[in-house]
């Protein structure tokens, strides 16, 4: 586990997504923690200003870089379902997971799921701390 601050924890994404071909990243936090502004700094650093807009209403954003597409999923509308086979099916992320890079927002939804199908998934933990700083904890 590692306490990152962003450019750091958008370093050690970047890093990843050019090392690995799909890898999985579970994102948790409060709401306005900072997840979706995570992915927007690491699209704008891959794509050189692409900006990356929250999925929290289309569910799913796609992003083309130059190390290909990348999926990202927002779950937060649907964190209340009971159902996580019929969302993870509903939302065609077997079309994503294990085969693009894959971003996912309110994971908890799913979580069961997507691990059985990629196990090494890194989980970024943001908490905000007094006075607004974030502090981004890294695992695998």
């Amino acid at each position: 586990m590692q306490v990152l601050e962003l450019k750091k924890m958008v370093e050690t994404v970047i890093d990843i997504l050019r090392k690995e071909e799909a890898p999985l990243f579970l994102l948790y936090g409060d709401l306005g923690a900072g997840k979706t502004y995570l992915v927007k700094k690491v699209v704008e650093s891959l794509t050189g200003g692409q900006t990356a807009v929250s999925p929290t209403f289309t569910l799913l954003q796609l992003y083309k870089t130059p190390i290909g597409e990348i999926a990202h999923f927002d779950l937060y509308r649907l964190k209340e379902k009971k159902d996580p086979l019929e969302i993870f099916e509903t939302l065609g992320m077997a079309d994503f997971i294990g085969h693009v890079p894959v971003f996912i927002e309110w994971p908890q939804v799913v979580e069961d799921i997507v691990r059985k199908i990629v196990p090494e998934t890194y989980k970024i933990e943001i908490f905000i701390k007094n006075g607004g700083e974030r502090r981004y904890v890294f695992s695998k």
